[in-house]
């Protein structure tokens, strides 16, 4: 389901069709990607040496969140 999500998804933003599944697809993402970044870049329990990796991957992937949810706003403003 996992796999699906990801390359199915990815193909309809990045083709930015079909319009109407776009906003909803990208929130999925972005809800997937703050998910995955919760459970996976735990930086404040990590040793030192690996907590300045995991907070630089932690920031990267709520960037991209950041992004596909400004992908799903602009959609939902376009015009089908």
């Amino acid at each position: 389901l996992v796999i699906a999500l990801e390359i199915a998804g990815g193909l309809v933003v990045a083709m930015g069709r079909p319009v109407r599944l776009l906003p909803w697809t990208a929130l999925a993402l972005a809800g997937f990607t703050v998910l995955t970044n919760w459970f996976y870049h735990d930086f404040w329990a990590q040793p030192e040496e690996l907590a300045q990796l995991e907070l630089s991957l932690f920031f990267k992937n709520l960037a991209i969140a950041g992004a596909l949810l400004m992908v799903a706003g602009e959609a939902r403003t376009r015009p089908s």
